[in-house]
């Protein structure tokens, strides 16, 4: 997949830069990743459930961000999609 012709692409911040070099330095460490989970007891109502998901991920606008380098500058862009 090419990025190349993003007209909507601006260049990251000075922290975001600092974190894509410091990821490129050390790429196993998991400084800059965060996990986690949710344990849900009950009876979940599936179309209540899937419903509420796809709406916390369509306003999450840091789910839908894309990094790319283009001639040495770190880019990124907004890339949303509907789920």
């Amino acid at each position: 997949m090419s990025f190349m012709v993003c007209p909507d692409a601006v260049s990251v911040s000075s922290a975001q830069r600092e974190i894509w070099r410091a990821q490129q330095w050390s790429p196993k460490s998991p400084i800059y990743r965060v996990g986690e989970y949710i344990e849900i007891s009950g009876l979940v109502d599936e179309v209540r459930f899937e419903s509420a998901l796809r709406r916390a991920v369509a306003e999450s606008d840091a789910l839908h961000r894309r990094f790319f380098e283009e001639n040495g500058d770190r880019r990124e862009w907004s890339c949303h999609h509907r789920f």
